[in-house]
């Protein structure tokens, strides 16, 4: 390795280092690294916040020799897709039930494990955890089989998700990825200076009590919001709100996706994986009711030769629509909650 090539990643790894000591709101850094310098980073955060500290979190791409770095999230949609995941469980779950699979069926359709790791060769010292979808459990030693992974798509630049994508498709080989897009406008940003801190009372949790309860009665008589306190909107009015559906092509591991290709829709991109993109809230409106069909079946989540050979494993898995507005009625509360809250508390409020 050239003298150039060393101080480049030198660089790298102490922008990466800075960022992990800081760790910004919405913070999520993306950064070329070699694995050593991955592991490196990940040593370090530990000696600052402890072994079982949750933030930062650490993903690393290894046909891309990408780190990922995400801070603290208050994106919505890194909120919404964990709803997102259990709604479709339970889809999958009552349609099995309903047509009259048995239990040992449609229970085995659970929660992503946290502590399985499963990479192909082209991505094997790759690191993720999936924390929202579904998985079918089937013992022995393989112990699962991964069919639909849900994530947030936060504030990045829509090629860094289509990677995420691929790596989920390809690398953990799930069936279909689901990403989950809410937009707020304005997008939020978190005040600067003193731009809200001169309506912010000594007793910090009496504030912070104070807050949860106006935004619950916003909540009451605002769907989309925003949720506005002390002339600061700590959560925005809901844009958009739309689900995009990825599934694997063929048996290859190799990807296969057109990148940053245009189209008319407002979820702006197409890809040779994509196959639906369901708008729920469109230019902040309501655009659908009852119930929404993601193009998934419970063959798909529930991949044993009892569905599969079934004259039913093509019955669809949905979504109600009232009942995931609903839970992002409850995130937008929490949500802006929480960002009060790292406003209060942030390093510079001490000052």
């Amino acid at each position: 390795m050239s003298v150039h090539s060393q101080r480049a990643e030198a660089d790298r790894f102490d922008y990466a280092l800075e960022f992990i000591r800081r760790r910004p709101l919405d913070g999520r850094l993306y950064v070329s690294l070699c694995l050593c310098d991955y592991y490196r980073l990940q040593s370090a955060a530990e000696d600052l916040y402890g072994e079982r500290s949750r933030v930062p979190r650490f993903e690393y791409n290894s046909l891309l020799s990408r780190a990922t770095i995400t801070s603290f999230q208050s994106d919505l949609s890194t909120i919404v897709h964990d709803d997102v995941g259990f709604m479709i469980r339970y889809s999958a779950t009552s349609q099995l039930k309903e047509h009259g699979f048995p239990e040992d069926v449609w229970s085995r359709v659970k929660w992503p494990s946290r502590f399985v790791r499963r990479f192909s060769k082209r991505y094997v010292t790759s690191d993720k955890v999936v924390e929202a979808g579904a998985e079918f459990y089937t013992g022995g030693i393989s112990f699962s089989t991964p069919t639909c992974a849900v994530i947030g798509w936060t504030m990045e630049q829509y090629s860094d998700i289509q990677d995420d994508v691929r790596l989920l498709l390809y690398g953990v080989e799930y069936q279909a990825v689901i990403v989950v897009r809410i937009e707020e406008s304005p997008q939020y940003h978190s005040p600067v200076v003193d731009e809200a801190v001169e309506f912010i009372r000594p007793d910090y949790d009496q504030e912070r009590d104070i807050l949860r309860a106006e935004f619950w009665d916003i909540s009451k008589t605002s769907l989309l919001g925003p949720y506005v306190y002390g002339n600061f909107a700590w959560v925005g009015r809901i844009a958009n709100l739309f689900l995009d559906v990825y599934k694997r092509r063929g048996k290859t591991d190799e990807p296969e996706v057109t990148r940053h290709v245009r189209t008319p829709r407002k979820c702006g991109y197409c890809a040779a994986n994509l196959v639906v993109c369901q708008f729920i809230i469109q230019d902040g409106q309501c655009v659908k009711q009852g119930k929404i069909n993601l193009n998934l079946t419970i063959g798909e989540l529930a991949p044993t030769a009892e569905v599969t050979n079934s004259n039913k494993r093509s019955i669809p898995v949905t979504i109600d629509v009232d009942a995931l507005l609903e839970r992002v009625q409850i995130a937008m509360v929490y949500t802006g909650v929480d960002r009060f809250a790292f406003y209060c508390l942030r390093p510079e409020s001490s000052a």
